[in-house]
């Protein structure tokens, strides 16, 4: 006994030609929302000191407090939190997050990019203080079934 298949083959071969084009478009759309969503817990665990950070040499907390600064590590005057950013290359189907390329930390003079990975891996003068890559591992060990659950919508959406 055989069955016929009868519909619309056009539509499912058109659909079929594009899922590739889609794909790329999603994956773009999910990596650029986990990116923001990644800055925000960044922003979070450092405002909260919710990891384990080397302490201030005596010298820079007293300057912190005679300076009226934040006392708080990694935080000054929280220009370096509020700058960090997501941008997507569209050419290149890539996003980046974190600190911005070119752009001048207003306190130091120097660019943000260099003050990250100051913090992040410490200077000769200064102890590294990770916390963007901890925050990561903290945040893709909870994330990953978010990423299946966003892509498995779209998807859905795609078919119908």
């Amino acid at each position: 006994m055989r069955s016929k298949l009868t519909g619309d083959w056009e539509k499912i071969k058109l659909k079929i030609a594009n899922l590739q084009e889609f794909l790329i478009e999603a994956t773009i759309e999910i990596v650029e929302e986990i990116a923001w969503d990644f800055l925000f817990y960044l922003r979070e665990v450092v405002e909260g000191q919710a990891i384990d950070l080397a302490p201030l040499s005596p010298d820079y907390a007293k300057r912190k407090t005679t300076e009226k600064l934040d006392n708080r590590i990694l935080i000054a005057t929280g220009e370096y939190l509020s700058k960090l950013d997501v941008k997507v290359d569209l050419s290149t189907n890539t996003v980046y997050a974190g600190a911005p390329e070119d752009v001048i930390h207003e306190a130091s003079g120097q660019l943000m990019t260099d003050i990250y990975q100051w913090l992040e891996f410490g200077t000769i003068n200064m102890p590294a203080r990770p916390h963007f890559t901890p925050a990561w591992d903290q945040f893709w060990y909870r994330t990953q079934h978010k990423i299946i659950r966003m892509l498995q919508k779209r998807l859905d959406d795609y078919w119908r």
